[in-house]
């Protein structure tokens, strides 16, 4: 007999980071066979998200507010799921952490 393949679209319930095994059992007129379980399968994102390319900052009402803006940067096989945003001031040596973000936001504004 010869071997067909068929492709089924189901990308939505696969997920980067985690195991699975799938299960075949043959089955005709007559009834289902035993099943056979699949090695264990470990779905991993490619690596990790590229670095920004572009962040635009802008005052908001004479300097009591900032506002950055970013572009989503390419994720390598897994959404982001969070925006480490630190500060530095133009003198300094050392990165101060500010706050943290949902993957999903693009821009995030600031209050003095």
């Amino acid at each position: 007999m010869n071997a067909r393949v068929t492709t089924f679209l189901w990308d939505s319930a696969i997920k980067n980071g985690t195991t699975y095994k799938f299960k075949i059992r043959p089955q005709n007129q007559v009834g289902d066979s035993s099943s056979f379980d699949s090695p264990i399968l470990s779905v991993i994102p490619s690596s990790p998200p590229d670095k920004m390319d572009k962040i635009t900052i802008s005052l908001i009402t004479s300097d009591v507010a900032v506002k950055l803006n970013w572009n989503y940067p390419q994720d390598n096989g897994d959404s982001v799921d969070e925006y480490l945003i630190e500060i530095r001031g133009k003198d300094s040596e050392f990165y101060t952490y500010l706050t943290t973000c949902d993957g999903s936001i693009a821009s995030i504004v600031f209050n003095r």
